[in-house]
């Protein structure tokens, strides 16, 4: 039989042991020492310079002096020295120090506030349950620093989740904000606690706060404007009255926007208006006498040749009566025209057929009218005049001949199909005449291999061709033959 017992190291009393009170003693020393175990504090690593008698204390770590090598251990202070006792795993004592008890974790001692407190359900004046896991009933609820900010953090598993403060009335929700379905920060609103409205939106990408069900201000006023800028409190936006917005900029009301009409109070000027008579920068506001505009109609005009003022004429009879070239036009045109200087300008005619016409003024002299072609006037009779294309871009007709294709620019291409002749050549009479003799070519279908070949050299007008086998056999064959060229 071992001479302790195994937890408290207490001396057990031997059969026939002389003094056996020495033995009982001790083991009530130990006792004494453990059991409704108090200390005076845990953090002296030192003993004090004057103990009492009884006095027991947790060795500190750095221990020194009569303490040292005992870190951890028990000190008792008694018959003026100090004993101690070596703790074990599980051993409670109570710090005077602290107001707090302690627990031997096997390497160390630690209060309950200094290790982590984990419960399924906690309920403080209240009844927790699984899904309200924390309960309070208080008045109020603190969450103080610890010597610095504090954040209260609300986790959620995905984007898709929610991670919100619902704030209720009788346990009817009335209000939401968080992270409610998306990552983005919202806040919403609810009368009845079913149906809810979104009150403010942020996004998260961008920060850019939405106002989905609107948003409404104080009417304000002009030297305290409802919607105003941090730093500058007197200028923004007010409400003078109803169905109006005022517009301020130091207190002053600079612009108001009615129903019927918007007033601007101060001179427009700057880069968004025209800065010269003659200003041609896109995009600007163009101010009253601006390239002599600012006529209440229109202006008619018998000489276009004579004007020197920008602006729209309508052209009467006669109108076209200068020797400058004209196209052969009547009256009732309408034109545009823009003065450079006394010897520049430029004119744009435009007439209902659809036609349009431009010219240019160059060292005083007019140049002739040139047409100006758009989707009503692509296709057409063209024409030549002087060498130079006065008529549409494309010009297509067909005869008893065949087809044809005219270009402004003197080409032409004609064709047709014809039955060849197995005796003799077959003449073909073009559409439309050529200027000078075309290129000419074709080719025939045929079960066997045939071709189609010129009899003759071509001419302006017509050409003779035939269909002809491998031996060189005439055949009656049908033939499709195409000839390009020019007309002018």
């Amino acid at each position: 039989m071992p001479d302790d017992s195994p937890i408290l190291s207490m001396p057990y009393i031997l059969p026939a042991q002389a003094q056996k009170h020495v033995t009982h003693n001790e083991a009530l020393r130990i006792l004494d020492v453990i059991v409704q175990m108090v200390v005076q504090d845990r953090t002296r690593t030192e003993p004090p310079a004057t103990p009492l008698e009884g006095d027991r204390h947790i060795v500190a770590m750095a221990a020194t002096g009569a303490w040292s090598g005992q870190v951890g251990k028990i000190a008792l202070r008694e018959h003026g020295q100090w004993s101690f006792f070596a703790p074990l795993a599980g051993w409670r004592a109570h710090v005077l120090a602290e107001s707090h008890l302690v627990t031997f974790d096997g390497t160390d001692w630690r209060s309950a506030a200094q290790q982590p407190l984990e419960v399924t359900q906690l309920g403080i004046s209240a009844t927790a349950d699984p899904v309200n896991r924390l309960s309070v009933n208080a008045a109020a609820t603190l969450l103080n620093h610890a010597g610095g900010g504090h954040q209260v953090k609300i986790n959620k598993a995905a984007a898709v989740d929610t991670a919100s403060l619902l704030f209720q009335s009788g346990f009817s929700g009335h209000a939401e904000m968080g992270l409610a379905g998306t990552n983005d920060f919202a806040l919403k609103v609810s009368a009845d606690g079913a149906s809810w409205t979104e009150a403010l939106r942020t996004d998260a990408l961008s920060g850019r706060v939405n106002l989905p069900a609107g948003a409404s201000v104080p009417n304000g006023s002009a030297a305290v404007p409802s919607v105003s800028f941090v730093g500058d409190g007197d200028t923004g936006l007010f409400r003078p009255a109803d169905d109006q917005i005022g517009m301020v900029a130091g207190g002053v009301t600079r612009a108001l926007l009615s129903a019927s009409a918007f007033q601007i109070s101060v001179p427009v000027s700057g880069s968004a208006v025209t800065q010269s008579t003659t200003d041609i920068a896109a995009g600007r506001l163009l101010k009253v006498g601006d390239y002599g505009l600012g006529a209440s109609s229109a202006v008619y005009a018998t000489d276009i040749d004579a004007i020197t003022v920008n602006g729209g004429y309508r052209l009467s009879t006669g109108a076209f009566s200068t020797a400058s070239p004209t196209p052969s036009l009547g009256a009732g045109w309408y034109l545009d025209h823009r003065q450079w200087d006394g010897n520049t300008a430029f004119q744009t005619l435009e007439i209902p057929s659809g036609d349009r016409f431009s010219r240019r003024k160059t060292g005083g002299t007019w140049q002739p009218w040139r047409r100006r072609y758009n989707a009503q006037t692509i296709v057409g009779a063209v024409s030549h005049a002087g060498g130079v294309p006065d008529g549409r871009i494309v010009e297509r007709g067909a005869n008893s001949n065949g087809d044809y294709v005219r270009f402004a620019d003197g080409t032409q291409t004609c064709w047709r199909t014809l039955a060849a002749s197995s005796s003799a050549g077959v003449n073909w009479t073009f559409p439309v005449a050529f200027i000078v003799a075309p290129v000419v070519t074709g080719n025939a279908f045929a079960a066997v291999q045939s071709v189609v070949m010129l009899d003759a050299a071509p001419s302006a007008t017509a050409v003779t061709v035939s269909a002809r086998g491998t031996n060189d056999a005439r055949r009656a064959d049908v033939m499709h033959i195409m000839a390009i060229g020019r007309w002018v």
